[in-house]
Order: structure tokens, then sequence, then C-alpha cells
């Protein structure tokens, strides 16, 4: 597995997509947001915890005022290094 600590500024999105060979549980630590999908879209907080089995569109967007912070557990793991780099 993979576990990822995430920190999402406000206004903040990662934009909807698919792992198809892996499920995603988020533990949201703190902040509040939206869950992101292909047609819905539903409000998540501290202590949700989400599942996304594979092949599953998610994404998150931060909705509220301060940083949206959860850990994201990928299994089997993935590399995400390039998808976390901060633009220049």
């Amino acid at each position: 597995m993979t576990i990822t600590g995430v920190i999402m500024e406000p206004g903040a999105v990662s934009t909807p997509h698919a792992h198809s060979q892996a499920e995603q549980i988020w533990i949201v630590e703190t902040g509040t947001g939206l869950l992101l999908g292909e047609d819905r879209a539903s409000a998540l907080t501290a202590g949700d915890i989400i599942r996304t089995p594979p092949g599953d569109v998610h994404g998150i967007e931060n909705t509220g005022d301060g940083p949206l912070i959860y850990l994201a557990v990928t299994t089997p793991p993935e590399d995400f290094r390039d998808f976390y780099q901060e633009e220049r």
C-alpha cells in the first residue's frame, strides 16, 4: 500500500480521476470539502472515511476557509510523486 498525507489549501481541487487497478481510502483529519464523482458531489468533513473501489471516478475540493488535510491509503501501491509535485 501507499499512504500519502495530503494538505489542500482553500479552493484547491483534485480533479476527478480513477485508478484502474487500485482502491483508495481517504481519512479526513481536518477541514471541509466536497467529494467529487462523475455526476455527483457530496460533503465531507473531519472524521469521514471514504472508500473508492478500483475504477471509480473520484476527486476532492476544499470548500472550507482553512486547509483540508487527509490521508490517502492506496492498495496496491502506486507512485504519486509526479501527481503531487508543485507547479513552478
